[in-house]
């Protein structure tokens, strides 16, 4: 099995997507989704974010992040069928050998659903990046969800961020193309709507 330790040398942060920002990479990456044909400007912004996530933050020589994702959020994006080459391609933190045991992991899962009224997947999410110290960054769509009875209860090396949060650290330069190549035809029309406009 590979160490999570082993992984990527150029990584200096594990980034754990959690399943909501998973399944926007999927979507917004899976062909059939386009920023000019969506009418909220909130989501737009947010598949708009979870594409470049993708495609900008996932080469650690680029980013410095090293991007993981939950193994429920992992197996449901393969099983779309459309996301092999996007959302497939993030690993399932629980599948490196250094990862957090099961058991752990559900156990203060479990706790964080009863003592905290946390949803089970943000429950699930925030169990997996405060048992594993390399996780620096929980990524979601709403950051209010992952919010403690007692807020300092998060280490201090665990931030929750949004999509967005990430992308504007990437500071892309207008027109830089993606650093992570897109397999031919896999968005139909060559364009490349997640190019940041040359400004």
């Amino acid at each position: 099995m590979v160490r999570l330790a082993d992984s990527f040398t150029a990584a200096q942060v594990v980034v754990l997507l959690d399943p909501g920002v998973l399944r926007d990479v999927a979507q917004a990456l899976s062909g059939s989704w386009h920023p000019g044909e969506e009418s909220d400007d909130v989501r737009r912004r947010q598949l708009v974010a979870a594409a470049r996530l993708r495609l900008y933050g996932f080469d650690a020589d680029r980013s410095g992040w090293r991007l993981v994702t939950t193994a429920i959020a992992h197996d449901k994006a393969r099983a779309r069928g459309d996301a092999d080459w996007s959302a497939g391609f993030i690993p399932a933190l629980e599948g490196y050998e250094d990862a957090p045991p099961v058991a752990e992991v559900s156990s203060l899962a479990t706790l964080l659903r009863r003592d905290e009224d946390l949803d089970g997947e943000v429950a699930n999410t925030l169990a997996l990046a405060l048992l594993c110290d390399a996780v620096g960054v929980v990524v979601t769509r709403d950051p209010l969800a992952y919010r403690h009875r007692r807020p300092n209860d998060l280490p201090p090396r665990l931030e929750i961020a949004t999509p967005e949060d990430l992308v504007d650290r990437l500071e892309l330069r207008g027109g830089e193309q993606a650093w992570a190549d897109l397999p031919w035809g896999s968005i139909p029309g060559g364009d490349a709507w997640w190019v940041p406009p040359p400004t």
